[in-house]
């Protein structure tokens, strides 16, 4: 049976290596909910139970959708010709890797943003159940 890691690590922290009382315990199937006693309203009638929700869209290509294609390092005004010496300023090192990596964050962001939209279906479901309680 796999452990996950976190409970592990817990027990080995507290020098307890074999403590078994932090490992996961199976979990029963959650069984559907009885019918009500009371009647439902109309509105009630008309919405379905949803115990589940739809999986994302399949992403297309082979890799992973939430990692982005980053940018490559655009070095300006630096100088590599001279050997032994150390010539540019922190403060042009500094501006460099600034504008690299709000080029960077900016493809993690909208990474993030195309791989939700994997998601739109789960994500309307939940918008009309929120909006209907």
């Amino acid at each position: 049976a796999a452990t996950s890691l976190y409970p592990v690590c817990r027990a080995w922290m507290r020098n307890e290596p074999s403590n078994i009382d932090q490992a996961p315990r199976e979990r029963s199937p959650t069984p559907p909910p009885p019918p009500s006693a009371d009647s439902p309203t109309p509105d009630e009638e008309d919405r379905e139970d949803i115990y589940a929700l739809p999986p994302p869209t399949p992403f297309e290509g082979e890799k992973c959708p939430r990692i982005p294609v980053v940018p490559p390092a655009v070095l300006e005004g630096l100088d590599f010709d001279q050997q032994g010496t150390n010539n540019t300023p922190p403060a042009m090192l500094l501006s460099n890797h600034m504008v690299r990596w709000w080029e960077v964050r900016k493809s993690w962001k909208k990474a993030a943003q195309q791989n939700e939209k994997r998601y739109e279906n789960s994500m309307t479901i939940l918008q009309e159940m929120f909006e209907d309680s």
